[in-house]
């Protein structure tokens, strides 16, 4: 994706990209962002626990602490303050986080912008 953004400065081109390449990539690029925060841009990332009585293998208690995890205020303040400190901002928008417990098919979602890079985080359950 970096290289992508550096030929589309190069070529004084378009481009779609996420946020995290364009931030790192902003110093030695002259593209700006264009468009973000379109809904058809955003890309969901979720996190899914595999069924334990298909798979019996699988840490079914691990798994679900680490899905319960990602959704809590913990995880969620860390996803909202990651990359602020070398970046100027965030490089994600953290989930909303639920009122009720979560069930483990809960994840998190993130976009893209044109010429540059939006990325955004929201909470979907998996159905």
């Amino acid at each position: 994706m970096g290289m992508t953004l550096v030929l589309a400065d190069q070529k004084r081109a378009y481009t779609l990209s996420d946020r995290a390449t364009f931030l790192a990539f902003r110093s030695s690029i002259s593209l700006v962002i264009l468009a973000a925060g379109d809904p058809a841009l955003i890309t969901p990332y979720h996190v899914i626990t595999v069924n334990p009585t298909r798979f019996a293998r699988v840490n079914a208690r691990g798994a679900e602490a680490f899905a319960r995890f990602l959704v809590s205020q913990v995880a969620q303040q860390v996803i909202a303050s990651f990359g602020v400190d070398r970046h100027g901002e965030s490089l994600f928008r953290p989930a909303r986080v639920p009122t009720v417990t979560p069930q483990p098919e809960t994840g998190v979602s993130c976009g893209v912008v044109l010429a540059g890079v939006h990325r955004r985080v929201s909470s979907h359950p998996v159905r």
